[in-house]
C-alpha cells in the first residue's frame, strides 16, 4: 500500500499561516471502526526532526482534510515560504509513512484603512497625522502625494513615503504650493489596505514671515470649481474661533 498526499491547499480568508492537507486513506481503513483505535497524523518538517501538527481519527473514509500550521507564510525568504508534510497512518495492521509533500500558507487580510488623517503646518514642513492602526502584522504606512487634488493613487507607480509612525513631517516640499494626501496601511505579508480619505494644505515659510499675518485674512480656495475637495486658506493674526460656511452659489 502507498499512502498518498493528494493536496495542500492554503485556508483562504486568514491572516496566514495554516493550510489543509488533503491525503487518500489507508486500504485498512474499510473495515468497521468498531474496537478499533486507529488514527492519521500530518507531520511538519521543523528541520531537525518531524513534527505532530495535526490528525483524525480513521472512520473509514476514502479521503481526509486535516488543517494544520505551516512554519512561515508564502511571504517568507527562508524555503520560498514552503513547508514540507507527511502522513502517518496508524492501522492495526500496520503502520504507513506517505511520501512528503510540500505547500504553503498566505495572508488574504489586508489592514484596516488609516483613519482621521490631518494635516497642518510645521517648522519642518508639512506635518501629516492620523490614528494608529491595530494589525499586529502591521508593517508600515505609505503616504502618497500630489499637487493635484483628488489624484488617484492607484495610478502612481509606489507611495511618496513610508514610515512606521502615526506622524510625518514632509519637508521636500515648496512653499507656496499645495499639496495633497492621502494613505495606506501595509501589512508584513504585503498586503496593502484600501486609501485614507485625501486631505490639503499649502506650506507658508517662516522665514518670510507668512506663518505670522499681521490681519485677518480670508484667501480664495483652490481648486475652484472643485469636486469633491478644495482648500481654503485664511490667516489669523492672534488666535480665534473660526467658523467656515461653504454655501453652494448654484
Amino acid at each position: 500500500e502507498t499512502l498518498v498526499i493528494l493536496d495542500i491547499v492554503d485556508v483562504p480568508e486568514d491572516q496566514g499561516g495554516w493550510v489543509n492537507v488533503h491525503f487518500e486513506g489507508s486500504v485498512f481503513d474499510n473495515i468497521d471502526p468498531t474496537n478499533r483505535t486507529e488514527a492519521y497524523y500530518v507531520q511538519r518538517n521543523d528541520g531537525e526532526y518531524w513534527n505532530n501538527v495535526g490528525s483524525a481519527p480513521a472512520i473509514n473514509d476514502s479521503v481526509y482534510v486535516v488543517q494544520v500550521m505551516t512554519l512561515t507564510d508564502s511571504t517568507s525568504e527562508d524555503n520560498n515560504g514552503m513547508t514540507e508534510f507527511r502522513v502517518v497512518a496508524s492501522m492495526d495492521e500496520c503502520t504507513k509513512i506517505s511520501e512528503s509533500a510540500w505547500g504553503y500558507s498566505i495572508d488574504n487580510i489586508a489592514p484596516g484603512v488609516p483613519i482621521d488623517l490631518l494635516t497642518t503646518s510645521s517648522a519642518g514642513g508639512l506635518l501629516l497625522t492620523w490614528k494608529p492602526n491595530s494589525e499586529e502584522d502591521l508593517l508600515h504606512y505609505g503616504i502618497y502625494r500630489s499637487t493635484q487634488s483628488d489624484f488617484s493613487p492607484e495610478l502612481m507607480d509606489s507611495y511618496t513615503y513610508a514610515t512606521d509612525d502615526t506622524s510625518f513631517i514632509d519637508s521636500d516640499i515648496e512653499v507656496g504650493t499645495t499639496y495633497y494626501y492621502c494613505i495606506s496601511a501595509i501589512d508584513s505579508s504585503g498586503n496593502e489596505s484600501e486609501y485614507s480619505t485625501q486631505v490639503g494644505n499649502v506650506y507658508l515659510s517662516i522665514d518670510d514671515g507668512l506663518l505670522i499675518p499681521t490681519h485677518f485674512t480670508l484667501h480664495s480656495n483652490h481648486p475652484n470649481p472643485f469636486n469633491p475637495i478644495t482648500t481654503l486658506r485664511y490667516d489669523l493674526p492672534e488666535d480665534a474661533l473660526v467658523t467656515l460656511t461653504v454655501y453652494n452659489m448654484l
